[in-house]
């Protein structure tokens, strides 16, 4: 979990990450998207610990890929709302032990999560955006 620490210096300077002003309504909004990407992000993660052992080279190089696209995108948007590094950390490994739960541990079960979360993460990873008007529209 280092990385996230090292990764939150980096994106400081990001275009993402620059401190425009936001309402508390946008902030809540963009809170509960950063819980959605977090969760997708969780759900990779575990995703890659389960894939079958038939599952080829770039199968489990894309995994890699989404998983860090998710973790990516939930660090940028944590720092742009002003969340600190430990409530992050918190936030992910909260996701995981509670999808970990789900699946009692065993790749098994991971059909309980793909109901949960493949389409969700699908819609928010391509327009965090639209979610981010879902969250204002309520």
């Amino acid at each position: 979990m280092k990385w996230i620490t090292i990764a939150l210096l980096l994106m400081n300077g990001s275009a993402f990450a620059q401190n425009a002003k936001l309402s508390d309504n946008e902030i809540t909004a963009w809170d509960s998207v950063q819980y959605d990407v977090t969760q997708c992000a969780a759900f990779w993660q575990l995703f890659r610990t389960c894939a079958p052992d038939s599952a080829t080279g770039e199968e489990k190089q894309q995994a890699e890929r989404i998983a860090k696209y998710f973790s990516d995108l939930a660090l940028a948007i944590g720092v742009k709302i002003g969340m600190t590094p430990d409530a992050m950390i918190s936030r992910l490994k909260m996701a995981i032990e509670d999808q970990a739960k789900l699946t009692e541990g065993k790749c098994v079960n991971f059909s309980s999560l793909a109901i949960r979360y493949t389409a969700r993460c699908k819609a928010i990873g391509e327009h965090p955006e639209v979610a981010f008007h879902e969250y204002m529209n309520k």
